[in-house]
């Protein structure tokens, strides 16, 4: 019997995860994937099952396993976990918009965007307009019920992941009744996935922007802060868009390029972890105006170099890292052009603290001890 179940999706983050649980727990771990079987885009070094809803619900049933790890939550596997008898433990390993719509800003999906893009939006400007009714309408219809959402469905969740300890606290706030326990853990490690060493890579003089071709970046004022506040100075702004919206992509370059002209550098291709890795370590600035935590690994690449990152204060992970005494720019809503200022590098000590607090929380070993610690919990002590 495989005691710890992964119930995953075909994502680039679970090959980092089955790596550390099984290096925790060897041998204990069995991966399943909900649905018929077809080829599989990242997972293509593990050894997966393809399960469907009546399979899956059927061996859910059976309890013939310790736990279940859910990376990733949608309506189909919340149904499907309800199965899982009592006694068999139950983690939801959240990765950002599967808590963010429905128990943090309870089905109002605006609430991602700021005022610009939601202004673009509501015009139909750009043509994303039916993919973001789809999913407003969702989460507003699983708003809708949420005191029955909650009580019926994620009161058989034992445990939560979130990536930050303070989206738990903020998942709590607006869901009283939510009752599964805190676990401390997220995916990869600074040694093994993010390919930056303090002090290894060259900082260069480019600025990044974003981290995908997706809307809850807000790339229209992200673009006006820059424009307004700063010379670029020759610098490239290069700006992630291979993940995500391919029509969205084409929107934000059309837009970029009627500012920024030829200093624009859009990626709209994969490129090999390391080599994007690389590739950001060229950039000493960084521009990240999400509104709910998105973009951690780029962030703590960007923290570890020595890169000056810029965040909305509304983020999270901006009270993450500055609890923590560590130091981010903000992005001001409130920019309007006038004299503009020069770019110019963190100080060495502040540089050194956002080193020191990556490494405390991402390093090998400190990801190692909290994975431990998570078997520990649902395996119990033998």
């Amino acid at each position: 019997m495989k005691e710890l179940i992964h119930i995953v999706p075909d994502e680039k983050f679970i090959e980092m995860a089955v790596r550390e649980f099984e290096i925790a727990a060897p041998g204990k771990n069995r991966i399943l994937v909900y649905g018929k079987r077809r080829p599989l885009k990242y997972l293509t070094s593990l050894s997966v099952e393809f399960m469907g809803f009546s399979e899956m619900r059927k061996y859910l049933k059976s309890g013939n396993y310790k736990a279940v790890v859910l990376h990733w939550m949608n309506d189909v596997l919340l149904r499907l976990i309800q199965e899982s008898p009592q006694g068999r433990g139950v983690l939801w390993i959240g990765w950002g918009i599967d808590y963010y719509e429905a128990l943090i800003f309870r089905g109002n999906s605006a609430g991602l965007y700021l005022p610009k893009t939601r202004r673009q939006l509501a015009m139909k400007s750009f043509p994303l307009k039916p993919i973001l009714s789809k999913a407003i309408k969702s989460a507003r219809r699983i708003a809708g019920r949420q005191a029955d959402y909650v009580s019926k469905y994620l009161d058989r969740l034992d445990y939560f992941a979130p990536v930050l300890d303070v989206e738990y606290d903020l998942v709590k706030a607006k869901n009283p009744d939510f009752k599964a326990q805190f676990l401390d853990w997220n995916y990869g490690t600074l040694e093994d996935d993010l390919y930056v060493e303090p002090g290894k890579s060259r900082l260069g003089d480019n600025v990044l922007l974003g981290n995908s071709a997706s809307y809850t970046n807000n790339h229209l004022e992200t673009f006006d802060f820059i424009e307004n506040s700063f010379e670029l100075d020759g610098r490239k702004l290069i700006v992630p868009l291979s993940y995500g919206d391919n029509d969205y992509a084409d929107f934000v370059i059309r837009d970029g390029k009627k500012r920024f002209g030829s200093l624009l550098m859009p990626l709209t291709e994969f490129l090999p972890a390391s080599d994007y890795a690389e590739l950001v370590s060229s950039c000493g600035y960084a521009f990240m105006n999400h509104l709910r935590q998105q973009a951690v690994g780029n962030i703590v690449m960007l923290m570890l170099g020595g890169s000056k990152v810029y965040l909305n204060p509304a983020n999270p992970f901006y009270t993450w890292v500055t609890a923590r005494g560590g130091f981010l720019e903000q992005i001001s809503l409130d920019s309007r052009a006038g004299s503009k200022m020069c770019l110019g590098p963190l100080p060495a000590n502040v540089v050194a603290r956002n080193q020191q607090i990556v490494v405390e929380h991402w390093s090998r070993e400190a990801s190692r001890r909290r994975t431990g610690k998570v078997v520990k919990e649902l395996l119990g002590s033998d």
